[in-house]
């Protein structure tokens, strides 16, 4: 993590009665037993085919992990996170250290994609800290960084907030996916998306 990146402040408390993960007051990720119909983390899961192959940008505490797992059985899953404090909770106090199939990476996801060497067929991007996303996460560098990395039919996901923005955000999107599902879920929009072509 950048030096001069503030840290949020995290604890693990009780929300609406669920154990969660809160960064800076915002609810970051969710126990698996206590998550919801509807929660966003469930929006942001492939609508059409289990992947085999998946990658998390932006793991949180695991919630969108645990329910892969759940969905797909032990598929081989890469969680990257850039707040080692995030990562070590998600490993000892939300269970990610139990599944196996997952490798958790500490690391700045806007670099680490470029030096990745494998492809997935399922992205997930879900990198907020703190209620904001992370300021890189819409450019046209990363996003083709992303496409670069799903293969032939393979899809991603991507977490926004619903705000006036939306068409503009969108419209960034579609220079190189086709959105193939949106998907509104509390204060959230989740776009599944294929690269052109």
């Amino acid at each position: 993590m950048p030096d001069s990146q503030r840290l949020p402040t995290l604890i693990v408390t009780e929300s609406d009665g669920r154990r969660a993960l809160v960064a800076d007051g915002y609810v970051q990720s969710v126990a698996v037993e206590d998550l919801r119909a509807g929660d966003v983390w469930h929006a942001l899961l492939p609508p059409r085919r289990k992947p085999w192959k998946a990658l998390i940008l932006g793991a949180g505490a695991g919630a969108v992990t645990h329910l892969l797992i759940e969905a797909c059985g032990p598929i081989a899953i890469t969680a990257v996170e850039i707040d080692p404090r995030v990562a070590q909770l998600a490993l000892d106090e939300f269970g990610l250290r139990r599944q196996l199939n997952v490798t958790v990476v500490v690391a700045d996801a806007f670099e680490w994609i470029k030096t990745c060497d494998t492809a997935f067929d399922y992205i997930c991007i879900d990198m907020y800290t703190g209620g904001v996303m992370a300021h890189r996460t819409l450019s046209t560098d990363f996003l083709r960084d992303v496409a670069k990395h799903l293969v032939p039919g393979g899809t991603a996901a991507i977490n926004i907030f619903k705000t006036r923005r939306l068409p503009e955000q969108r419209h960034r999107l579609e220079q190189l996916f086709t959105i193939t599902d949106t998907i509104f879920a509390g204060g959230n929009v989740v776009f599944h998306m294929q690269p052109h072509g």
